[in-house]
């Protein structure tokens, strides 16, 4: 009878220990350094990172565009020298407004 109580308490023992192990091995996957969070934010940074690199795509497209204007058309030459440098036409007169503060 007695060897059944220690046996009884072994195992209740062993099975405390193994739900232990358990409960620390889940908790690893979910907050551990290469758990479930961690791919969580990975995955965000990535989603992040190809949303900045799909702008970009844009703004080199613009670019090239413009790359592409500036070598085969005046106007858009002209256009750049008027608002940049604010260059003028013989016989032409500016007349500038006062900036707001």
């Amino acid at each position: 009878m007695r060897w059944r109580v220690r046996r009884s308490n072994a195992r209740r023992l062993m099975l405390a220990g193994l739900g232990g192990l358990f409960l620390a091995l889940l908790a690893y996957q979910w907050w551990g350094q290469h758990g479930y969070r961690a791919l969580q934010a990975s995955r965000q940074e990535q989603r992040d990172w190809e949303a900045r690199n799909e702008a970009l795509r844009r703004r080199n497209a613009g670019l090239e565009k413009s790359i592409l204007d500036l070598r085969t058309r005046p106007e858009p030459i002209e256009k750049r020298a008027r608002e940049d440098l604010h260059w003028t036409r013989p016989g032409e007169r500016v007349i500038r407004s006062p900036q707001k503060p």
